[in-house]
């Protein structure tokens, strides 16, 4: 393989996990919005959860109609009182027919992380954000974030808890996947016979050891240098334009000749 055609794929495989992490982000922030809506649930039903304890099934579905996501009450020990339909669904169990202790369905990875975090719960009276991987009743490992907080009686009372699950699993995966990919392009840059460096806005945020061994600037040396302080500036307009036109989308790839100064040859 050439090198131009080494350079295209290097600079492919940079586009694609651009556009993978952007896209990622983008679900992140929506997740990000249904959060802050799932806290202004819990606080609006707070006051009408002191008898919730004792109440039936039926009456928890339609009182909390608007709650989609999996929702549960449990009493002080973690045992569900009650659950919505979402979280028969999810969880594969129903609170009517069998005993859910929710601390069982936790991973055993995560165990000591839930101790810890249902005793801040406890605590405080809220958690928010707390992660894990939980295993379903038929066996199936799912990625949940849950927002929780305590239920109170008339007196102050800590009576049991309420919690909203949401799962997110394929964010999880999304975010393996960017690291992974993030993983296989550090191992293609630092390996490959090209001297590569990568730029933002002209400062220099990567290189390999090509590079270093062609030019003389070590990594730690290059985050420090913009790209314009080591080639001629004659070179430099004609690259302020092409890279303005990739960004555009006008072009999908470049190929220019610079002449850059060796470490000993630096120019300021």
């Amino acid at each position: 393989m050439d090198s131009n055609k080494e350079i295209l794929l290097l600079k492919k495989a940079l586009e694609r996990q651009k556009k993978a992490r952007l896209q990622a982000e983008k679900i992140l922030e929506v997740k990000s919005k249904e959060l802050f809506d799932t806290t202004l649930h819990l606080k609006q039903a707070n006051n009408k959860l002191e008898n919730l304890l004792t109440e039936t099934t039926s009456k928890l579905d339609g009182g909390f109609v608007n709650i989609i996501d999996p929702y549960v009450v449990m009493d002080l020990s973690f045992n569900v009182v009650n659950m919505n339909s979402s979280a028969r669904e999810f969880l594969g169990y129903d609170n009517t027919k069998e005993t859910i202790n929710l601390p069982k369905l936790v991973h055993k990875d995560f165990m000591q992380y839930t101790i810890e975090s249902f005793k801040t719960l406890m605590q405080i009276g809220t958690l928010k954000n707390y992660r894990s991987k939980i295993i379903t009743k038929n066996g199936t490992h799912k990625w949940v974030q849950i927002n929780t907080s305590v239920i109170y009686d008339k007196e102050q009372k800590p009576i049991g808890a309420q919690g909203i699950i949401r799962d997110i699993s394929k964010e999880t995966e999304i975010k393996e996947m960017l690291s992974e990919q993030k993983r296989q392009l550090d191992i293609i840059v630092e390996n490959s016979p090209l001297g590569i460096v990568l730029t933002v806005n002209d400062e220099i945020i990567k290189s390999n050891a090509t590079f270093a061994a062609l030019l003389g600037y070590p990594e730690n040396v290059a985050r420090k240098l913009k790209l314009s302080d080591i080639s001629e500036s004659e070179d430099e307009e004609m690259t302020k334009k092409l890279e303005s036109d990739l960004n555009a989308g006008l072009i999908d790839n470049f190929s220019i000749v610079k002449r850059f100064f060796k470490k000993m040859e630096l120019r300021f």
